[in-house]
This record gives structure tokens, sequence and C-alpha cells, in this order.
């Protein structure tokens, strides 16, 4: 073969190497781009969603110490929110979701608590109607840093 021929041929083939290699990588760049700023924006989306969960619950379990279900309209907004975890999230959030329901529920229904007796279960450190709330959050920082992690 004559040595112009063979110098052509592997100045061709190392331009089309070269230039494979710079598409590759160029897109494997973008990919991974592409995959952190969706994970990003993913996580973003999960923290307001159980953010506004937990604050909407919390006003809704102190009201629950002293105030019976008088308007169960004011629940739409929980409801509302819970099914929306229900759509996207792991099943223990969506356990942990649905026990802080319950304690929503059982909290209006059980008998209103005194002021007094309000403060006696805060100072004695028996925050039992926070616990939900506390097991929902713990849930939730588990079920995050697992797609950090991209598990």
């Amino acid at each position: 073969m004559d040595p112009a021929v063979v110098g052509a041929l592997t100045g061709l083939l190392g331009s089309v190497i070269g230039g494979s290699a710079s598409i590759a990588t160029t897109w494997l760049t973008k990919h991974a781009a592409d995959r952190s700023k969706r994970l990003s924006s993913e996580l973003n989306r999960r923290e307001s969603l159980y953010g506004d969960f937990i604050k909407e619950c919390s006003k809704l379990l102190i009201d629950s110490l002293d105030h019976s279900l008088d308007k169960p309209e004011s629940m739409v907004t929980t409801y509302s929110l819970l099914n929306r975890i229900m759509l996207v999230s792991s099943s223990p959030v969506v356990a942990a979701a649905n026990a802080v329901m319950r304690s929503l529920i059982e909290g209006y229904f059980r008998r209103n608590l005194t002021m007094e007796e309000i403060r006696d279960l805060v100072l004695q450190g028996n925050h039992s109607v926070g616990n939900p709330l506390n097991d929902f959050s713990l849930a939730c920082r588990a079920e995050l840093d697992a797609l950090q992690r991209g598990t």
C-alpha cells in the first residue's frame, strides 16, 4: 500500500475518532447537566410541597387541641396537599402523611383541652401531638436525601 494513502487514511481516522470523542463528551456533559437540573427542580418541588403540608397541619394540630371540627372545609387544603404527596412520594412518606391526617381527625374528635392542660403538656415535654409531624419530617428527609444521592 502506498505510504501516502496510509498517511491520509490515518489522518482521516484520527479526525473521525477525535470528532466522535468531542461529540460524545459534549453529549455526556449536557446529559449530566440536564439530569442535575431536573433533580434540583424535583427536590425543590418536593421540599415546597412537604413544607406546605407541615405548615398547614401544624396550624390544624394546634387548633384541634381546644376546638372541635366545626368547619370540615378547613381541612380541604390539607387533603389536597396529602393527595399531591400521594402522587409523587415514596410509601414511607405517604404512610407518615396519613398518620398525620389520622392524628388531626382524632384531635378534633377528642375532648377540648383547657389552656392549663395545654400548658402542662408543653411543660411536661409531652409533645404527642407533634410526633406525627416529626415522623413525617424524618420520612421526608430520608426521601430527599435518597433522591439527592441518586438512589
